[in-house]
């Protein structure tokens, strides 16, 4: 029988986004999805019978969602910004998603390359209701690799 580690689950209770040095606190992130794209690759059997071989394409990248409150801060609009105006060099960034538990010691960290926001979005607002407003963040990225 195989040794199995004992280890806690990680905790979403601490997390940030940190992009080329510049750190933001969220409210929620993720999911992150990346994905390798599967190639099917049909084979005939000298008895005419044929065969489906599935192997791995390229990856594809991925996206995540990061959402924080709303705030007199416009780096994600500066940013999604540099995309809008086709500044395909300048809104490339490189960046990581950084979980850390309740003592903010880190415990899981994806580092994400030539990352860019491609759709952000501000909550409704609604008259006299009290409830903070949020910003969302749709970023996608080339590479995700987890440290």
């Amino acid at each position: 029988m195989p040794k199995f580690e004992q280890y806690d689950t990680a905790v979403g209770y601490g997390f940030f986004a940190e992009f080329d040095g510049v750190a933001s606190m969220l409210q929620e992130v993720g999911p992150i999805t990346a994905e390798v794209k599967v190639i099917d690759i049909n084979h005939n059997l000298p008895d005419g019978k044929n065969v489906v071989k599935k192997v791995p394409g390229n990856p594809e990248g991925g996206t995540l969602t990061m959402k924080r409150g709303l705030t007199d801060d416009d780096l994600w609009e500066k940013w999604y910004q540099l995309a809008v105006e086709g500044k395909a060099k300048e809104m490339r960034k490189t960046g990581s998603i950084v979980i850390t538990d309740y003592s903010q010691v880190e415990v899981a960290r994806w580092n994400l390359e030539n990352a860019w926001i491609s759709k952000l979005e501000v909550s409704a607002a609604k008259a006299g209701d009290t409830s903070p407003m949020t910003e969302t963040a749709t970023v996608v990225f080339e590479t995700i690799k987890r440290k």
